[in-house]
């Protein structure tokens, strides 16, 4: 009797065990699909779960809307029959966890701040004379294998044409660096020189679409080639990087209506 019991026992425990092992299983299999849920998120923004790792925050995307809290005095205004709301105002915060990324995060929160300042001063100058100016924001980003690009465009206006500043921002997905233009040019199939024509050509198409007619037309052609070729060879040349390789870079447009300049967005790929 005393050996049954033995054997009894024995058997229940084995059988507890089994139970264990199976519960366990199941729980390890519930942490493996935690992990392919995170590489499911990855490839949705662009990448691998490889690449997640150079993300500051792993659950967001490369590139989401900034949330500062600098408030506004009011939340709208209206001029010239216009809304403008303290939502227009929108910089985006770049998840990458790089030097040159805290850096660029760190200009982009004070142009919030900047705007914020400008969004106030329009709303006082429209309660008191009815009308004023503006200043509003906005920004695309794209998600290439090779690299996360992107462009804010910033855009002021009143009773004039708008005008616009861009700021350019274009990151390796390898380490966070911020790239050059030669290495987003090789990213995008293409070289220095290269683009280069292509830049010139279209800034020579489009000021001629323009001002065909206008008097001495060339020199101001000449004018906005410099102000490219100038922003090359000292490095403050601004551009962004596409889906499909595509490029675009910002340049100093000259034009004959007021001898004025303006910044616009030319495809250089």
């Amino acid at each position: 009797m005393k050996a049954q019991r033995i054997i009894l026992s024995f058997a229940l425990i084995l059988m507890m065990a089994a139970m264990m092992a199976l519960i366990c299983g199941c729980g390890s299999s519930g942490g493996d699909g935690g992990d392919s849920g995170a590489a499911t998120q990855a490839e949705a923004d662009g990448g691998d779960a490889g690449a997640d790792a150079l993300k500051e925050f792993s659950d967001k995307p490369w590139v989401f809307d900034a949330d500062y809290d600098i408030p506004a005095e009011v939340d709208s205004y209206t001029s010239f029959n216009e809304l403008y709301q303290v939502s227009d105002l929108v910089v985006p915060y770049i998840n990458i966890d790089s030097p040159d990324a805290r850096a660029a995060n760190e200009e982009l929160y004070g142009l919030y701040g900047e705007l914020i300042d400008s969004f106030n001063e329009c709303a006082r100058m429209s309660d008191e004379y009815g009308n004023s100016g503006y200043s509003v924001s906005d920004y695309d980003a794209y998600v290439l294998d090779d690299a996360v690009s992107v462009l804010v465009t910033q855009t002021s206006g009143g009773t004039d044409v708008p005008s616009h500043d861009y700021y350019a921002y274009s990151f390796s997905r390898d380490d966070g660096h911020l790239l050059n233009y030669e290495e987003a040019c090789a990213i995008a199939g293409t070289t220095v020189e290269e683009a280069g024509e292509t830049v010139k050509e279209n800034i020579r198409e489009s000021t001629l679409k323009d001002f065909s007619d206008a008097p001495d037309i060339d020199s101001y052609i000449e004018q906005s080639i410099e102000e490219y070729e100038s922003s090359v060879s000292d490095g403050t040349i601004k551009f962004v990087l596409h889906d499909m390789g595509l490029l675009d870079v910002v340049v100093k447009k000259h034009f004959p209506a007021g001898g004025g300049s303006a910044n616009e967005v030319i495809p250089a790929r």
